[in-house]
């Protein structure tokens, strides 16, 4: 393994472990890695004064049943304590997060993309974005009624910030991909709509996405490497669509994913092979496409849907 990218992993266990030590309170650990990404993302090491300033000031802007007190919570103090002026970033924020509740409903959701927004545009256009997303948000669920929820809108929202792209072309390329995903037997049906949606964020043509993606699959059963096949697919996705050679990204993925093996958090009483093998992913997309905003927020995206789709069963067990 090259020592920048050893670096990398080294890294991605300490902030890991950082992030755990403090938030034990929250019940999921699987926002443990997230954090760790997200420091990775932003080149910055996490410090413990600006973690406890961050939770003051995210608790000072929220209330005791906010969206910004559930799940997230830890992701949404980490994006702070990345920033220069974490209270500043707290308050442009909060009017974000104003603009898209005049069109969709509270969600642990919501914040998150309410988080980014501020990094995309000036504070003059939370508004119009809100209703812009809203309307992408409504064709979504005109096309797939049955699969689309407001956990869908920080999609729209991340689509609709692509200007380049018209509206018209986003939604062709979802109903394609998913089309697509669909008719191939190693992906869940729950994940395939966003599934669809990240592969639409890569750069690319459509079909190359598609792929890319099914080519470094099977590089990866070639390895006997398991993967997931629920949103743990979509860093998998995203990694296989941001440039690189196939071979060359499966050597680093692999490699990434057998030093993990090796390292506490891992293993019988940690997290099993495809959470691995999701946090590898994390590990590299950081690595070689940190800069990319709409990229980045996917992955985290995909932590969070995974927990939810947790959530859902253990009230159905219930």
């Amino acid at each position: 393994m090259e020592e920048t990218l050893l670096q990398t992993c080294q890294d991605f266990i300490s902030y890991r472990d950082t992030a755990r030590q403090e938030f034990l309170w929250t019940g999921y650990r699987q926002v443990f890695p997230v954090c760790a990404y997200i420091y990775l993302n932003h080149k910055t090491e996490p410090n413990q004064e600006m973690i406890k300033l961050c939770k003051d000031i995210l608790r000072e802007n929220s209330g005791l049943f906010s969206s910004f007190r559930s799940t997230g919570e830890p992701i949404f103090v980490t994006m702070l304590a990345t920033e220069e002026d974490p209270g500043l970033k707290m308050q442009a924020a909060s009017v974000a997060y104003r603009s898209l509740r005049n069109y969709f409903p509270s969600t642990n959701y919501l914040p998150f993309l309410a988080m980014i927004m501020p990094d995309m545009m000036p504070a003059s256009e939370f508004d119009r974005f809100a209703e812009e997303t809203r309307k992408l948000y409504d064709d979504m669920d005109r096309i797939h009624s049955f699969l689309t929820s407001f956990e869908d809108v920080i999609f729209a929202g991340l689509l609709t910030m692509n200007r380049t792209r018209r509206k018209y072309d986003l939604l062709n390329e979802i109903e394609y991909l998913y089309e697509k995903l669909s008719k191939d037997s190693i992906f869940h049906r729950d994940a395939m709509q966003s599934l669809s949606h990240a592969l639409t964020l890569c750069q690319g043509n459509a079909r190359t996405k598609f792929d890319n993606l099914q080519e470094l699959c099977r590089m990866l059963q070639m390895s006997s490497i398991p993967y997931g096949k629920d949103y743990e697919m979509i860093p998998l996705g995203i990694l296989a669509n941001i440039g690189l050679d196939l071979d060359d990204l499966c050597r680093d993925l692999i490699e990434v994913y057998e030093w993990l093996g090796h390292e506490s958090g891992y293993g019988f009483f940690g997290f099993g092979r495809a959470a691995r093998l999701m946090h590898a992913c994390m590990i590299l997309c950081s690595y070689h496409a940190s800069g990319i905003i709409e990229l980045s927020s996917a992955v985290i995206i995909s932590v969070l849907l995974e927990i939810s789709r947790q959530q859902s069963a253990a009230a159905a067990a219930a």
